[in-house]
C-alpha cells in the first residue's frame, strides 16, 4: 500500500512498532521523480476473525486454505484494543484500525481511504444466506 509524506508525518508515533514506512520512488515515462511516498509495511499480524460471526469459504488462490475468502467479518475487538493498526493473521490483505485510527486520519484529512465498520459486506441478505448455506458444506 502506497502512502503519502503526510499520512507518514500523521502517524510516525507508530513508526517501527507498529507500521514501517519503505521510501518509494515514483517515477515518470519523462524521468521526473517524486520521493514523496512510502509503502506501508504493516508489522503486527493477529488472528483477529471470530469465526464464530464471520461468514468466510476457503480462498481459491490457496491450495492449502491457508487463506480465507472473507464475506463478512467480525473481530475479537480485545485482541486488537493493545495496537492501532494490524493485518489480519486469516486474510493477510485485510489491514484492520483502531478507531483512534480512523480519526487521526479524518483530523488529518487524509484521502485515499475507506474504513469499513466491522460487518460490513457488499452483499445482500440473499447472498449472505447462500455463504451460509456454502459454509455449512464446507466446513
Amino acid at each position: 500500500m502506497l502512502v503519502s509524506k503526510r499520512f507518514r508525518d500523521t502517524f510516525q508515533h507508530l513508526e517501527d512498532v507498529e507500521i514501517q514506512f519503505i521510501p518509494a520512488v515514483i517515477q515518470n515515462e519523462k524521468g521526473e521523480k517524486n520521493n514523496d511516498f512510502f509503502c506501508l509495511n504493516v508489522l503486527i499480524k493477529l488472528p483477529l476473525l471470530d469465526f464464530s460471526r464471520s461468514l468466510y469459504l476457503p480462498s481459491k488462490y490457496s491450495a492449502d486454505d491457508a487463506l480465507l475468502d472473507v464475506k463478512q467479518a467480525f473481530y475479537h475487538e480485545e485482541k486488537m484494543k493493545p495496537y492501532s493498526i494490524a493485518r489480519m493473521d486469516e486474510k493477510w490483505t485485510s489491514v484492520i484500525v483502531s478507531e483512534d485510527f480512523v480519526k487521526t486520519a479524518k483530523k488529518a484529512k487524509l484521502k485515499g481511504f475507506r474504513f469499513n465498520p466491522e460487518g460490513y459486506t457488499i452483499y445482500t441478505e440473499k447472498g449472505l444466506e447462500d455463504i451460509r448455506e456454502q459454509m455449512k458444506k464446507t466446513y
